[in-house]
């Protein structure tokens, strides 16, 4: 998760945020999510985290960020 997602992720929410744009990454609660490794990562680079229900109807992100971080 780290190396395949958030290696490539991360550096786009910060230019992001650099711009002024405000973004939160929606965590669905799988495990490599919620590993120590993850959050510590996370956390290093001061990137804001939601818990968000796994099969919520009302927004499925990470189908959306998928085809773009592959």
């Amino acid at each position: 998760y780290r190396e395949k997602a958030l290696k490539k992720v991360v550096p786009w929410l910060k230019d992001l945020r650099r711009q002024g744009i405000n973004t939160i990454l929606l965590k669905d609660g799988a495990p490599a999510q919620t590993s120590c490794i993850a959050k510590d990562y996370l956390s290093v680079h001061q990137i804001e985290r939601l818990p968000w229900p796994g099969h919520s109807p009302d927004v499925n992100a990470s189908e959306h960020a998928w085809p773009w971080i592959r």
